[in-house]
C-alpha cells in the first residue's frame, strides 16, 4: 500500500512516499533499465523510453546479423582479410601490428580514426 504525506520544508512542499518493499524494487528495476539504455536522469518520458528499447534491440539485431554472417563466412576469406575479420570479431579491433599479420602497418586504434 502506498501512502502518501506532505510537509512544508522552508517553503517547499517536500512530499514522502511509502512504498512496499515490492514498489521499490520495481522503482529500481525501472531506475537500472533506464541507466542501461542511457537514460540516467530519467529524461525519457515512457512511451520514448520503450521507443529507444525498440531501437537499441533493432541495431543490436542488425550488427548480431552482420558478425553471425562474417563468422561463418570468414572460412572462405583469405588472409590477411580473414584476419582481419577474426580480429575485428574477436578484439573488437586491429591488434598493433609491424606489417607481417595485416600486410600493413597497423596501430590497433584504426576504428577510431
Amino acid at each position: 500500500m502506498t501512502k502518501k504525506k506532505s510537509s512544508n520544508l522552508h517553503g517547499n512542499i517536500c512530499h514522502t512516499i511509502i512504498m512496499s518493499e515490492t514498489e521499490l524494487h520495481l522503482l529500481n528495476l525501472l531506475a537500472d533499465i533506464r541507466h542501461a539504455v542511457g537514460d540516467p536522469e530519467g529524461r525519457l518520458m515512457q512511451d520514448e523510453l520503450v521507443e529507444h528499447c525498440r531501437k537499441i534491440k533493432s541495431s543490436l539485431d542488425f550488427n548480431r546479423k552482420r558478425v553471425n554472417m562474417l563468422s561463418k563466412l570468414q572460412k572462405h576469406m583469405r588472409d590477411p582479410e580473414r584476419t582481419l575479420v577474426c580480429d575485428i570479431l574477436a578484439n573488437g579491433q586491429l591488434l598493433p601490428d609491424k606489417g607481417a599479420r595485416y600486410g600493413f602497418t597497423s596501430t590497433g586504434k584504426e576504428h577510431y580514426e
